[in-house]
């Protein structure tokens, strides 16, 4: 999902630019829960003043979906497994290393059918041990597990103090 969260053709000098700036936020189909996005702006190369609002705004637009994709596609959290439930808490084959940090909300999945939300208890370099919220014994091998991200607040104000940046892990 994406949205124009801000937008604005200015003058310079004999020229016109056009800047926006996007939001996009990418769900887990069977929690409903984010798991990435991107919250971007995109600039128009200046143009004469002859050329449209219109044109100016497509362009602006689409320079800041294309770096909102990169910065999904690059902050993007690998998808883990639980390869064990024999020990006090089921066992992720993902870790520190993978973005996996203590604390971190995730929700496990089997199919499309969500199993449980539950946050990284313990963190090593390669695995994880989850907590399950509220706890269960729901989750078992093979299960996938993904990350859920923040959602930014509802947009900038001004186009002047927005850096791009990719949604954290909650």
């Amino acid at each position: 999902m994406g949205e124009i969260v801000d937008h604005r053709v200015d003058s310079v000098g004999s020229d016109r630019r056009a800047r926006a700036a996007l939001r996009t936020i990418a769900y887990d189909v069977a929690s409903g829960e984010p798991i990435s996005g991107a919250l971007v702006f995109g600039e128009a190369v200046r143009r004469k003043e002859s050329v449209s609002d219109g044109v100016l705004l497509v362009e602006a637009i689409q320079n800041a979906a294309a770096d909102a994709v990169e910065a999904m596609r690059t902050a993007e959290k690998p998808v883990g497994t639980i390869v064990n439930t024999q020990s006090r808490s089921p066992l992720v084959n993902q870790g520190k290393k993978a973005g996996y940090l203590e604390g971190t909300r995730v929700v496990v999945v089997r199919g499309k059918r969500l199993i449980v939300r539950a946050h990284v208890a313990i963190a090593e370099d390669d695995t994880v041990e989850l907590a399950f919220d509220p706890p269960t014994n729901d989750g078992r091998p093979g299960d996938r597990v993904r990350v859920i991200v923040a959602l930014p607040a509802d947009g900038p104000t001004t186009l002047g103090k927005l850096k791009t940046s990719s949604l954290r892990p909650q």
